[in-house]
């Protein structure tokens, strides 16, 4: 068995403000590797789910990254809440992920 064998599919949930936001082309070199590797990266954002910001993370982020609203619910307990499995948090407030804020 060769270490490749042994690789998991990595979810990553990846902040949109003051995370992706700060420099979007690292942040799409990112997601772009992500994907070579068999990874998926996800945006969680603390953000409310009306039109004007759905409309703006579906302009600024790659197409293959899903967005989640959680409206100001700590990210963990969103996620699990709806059945997503995140294995690694990328924030630059991880008190959103655990509701310390």
């Amino acid at each position: 068995m060769n270490s490749n064998d042994l690789k998991k599919s990595i979810v990553i949930a990846l902040d949109y403000d003051d995370t992706y936001t700060l420099d979007p082309t690292f942040w799409q070199a990112f997601i772009s590797t992500a994907l070579i590797h068999g990874h998926k990266v996800i945006c969680i954002t603390a953000r409310r789910k009306t039109l004007e910001n759905q409309q703006e993370l579906a302009t600024t982020l790659p197409d293959c990254v899903e967005v989640y609203f959680s409206y100001d619910e700590p990210k963990s307990d969103y996620a699990k809440r709806n059945g997503i499995a995140v294995d690694v948090w990328i924030d630059d407030m991880p008190g959103w992920i655990v509701g310390i804020t």
